[in-house]
């Protein structure tokens, strides 16, 4: 994937990784400049994101979650088990840990824990079936579409 596609349309290139294995998703995502790589973790679903995650080595999680929007990183991180959740928090350094900590810390039902920085993009010439079929695709445990 090129990274001037990934740049420049992240929603776009997590979507089209997403329909490729945990593992090939791992290898384009470790090609990548982290900060353009960072663009596609915050639009991954949390599924896709911690099989992806659980891959990689200590020195590449800790790069990602010291670098990812809080909230994101929560999303992320509430959808490992706690063991590797813990495990992981102990790789950020101080200030994004308290951070992930922070967003973690709110209940899964607050405004604040289901909100999000992702972006979604819809075209005039979607109709509303499309649209659903994307938000049911992407949607949280609590939201119901």
């Amino acid at each position: 994937m090129h990274r001037s596609f990934c740049d420049h349309y992240p929603a776009e290139a997590s979507g089209h990784l997403e329909k490729l294995s945990a593992e090939d998703m791992r290898e384009i995502l470790l090609e990548l400049p982290i900060d353009t790589a960072i663009k596609i973790w915050e639009r991954l679903s949390p599924v896709s994101a911690v099989q992806v995650l659980t891959m990689m080595e200590e020195k590449a999680i800790k790069a990602i979650l010291d670098r990812i929007d809080p909230v994101c990183g929560a999303t992320l991180l509430s959808a490992l088990p706690s063991d590797y959740r813990k495990q992981f928090l102990e790789l950020v350094a101080a200030p994004s840990r308290q951070d992930l900590e922070r967003a973690l810390s709110f209940s899964p039902d607050s405004a604040v824990a289901t909100m999000g920085t992702k972006i979604h993009f819809y075209t005039p010439e979607m109709t509303v079936r499309d649209t659903l079929l994307i938000l049911k695709h992407q949607r949280r445990p609590s939201v119901r579409v």
